[in-house]
């Protein structure tokens, strides 16, 4: 069994920050798309429609056209406003979270994790990161 006693702040900001950064970039980018397609389309029924209401509010088609690209660039600037928001609100509370841990190991003990697969890793002494840059690199296992 291995237990979890401490978590490191600084490396829970850090991987909160990216796993948050590019949640936002895919679901975010998702959103946008969605969101940019609609305007579009409903700039489109504007610029198309023939109706008297419109005629008479003194829209013509080239500033139903500027409406279009302010509100697309808006949401582009939407999009990469919130993939720094994203990244720094997850980094913060990915830190809370290992203040929040640590504590709670004080009061009552560490995660505890039980490992399968081959007793060599235990030990070898390596850092996963080490056994990630091994993989890599293609050299034979040093069991």
């Amino acid at each position: 069994m291995i237990k979890v006693t401490r978590i490191g702040i600084s490396s829970a900001f850090k991987i909160g920050a990216v796993v948050y950064a590019l949640s936002w970039a895919v679901f975010g980018l998702i959103f946008v798309v969605i969101q940019g397609l609609m305007t579009s389309l409903f700039f489109a029924s504007i610029g198309t429609s023939s109706s008297a209401s419109f005629s008479s509010s003194g829209m013509s088609g080239g500033e139903i056209g500027i409406f279009s690209a302010l509100s697309i660039g808006t949401l582009i600037c939407f999009y990469a406003v919130g993939i720094v928001i994203a990244g720094i609100s997850g980094g913060i509370s990915a830190a809370l979270f290992a203040v929040f841990y640590n504590f709670a190991v004080r009061l009552v003990g560490g995660l505890e994790i039980e490992m399968a697969g081959n007793a060599a890793y235990a030990t070898r002494g390596q850092t996963l990161l080490d056994e990630i840059e091994d993989d890599l690199s293609g050299k034979p296992k040093r069991y």
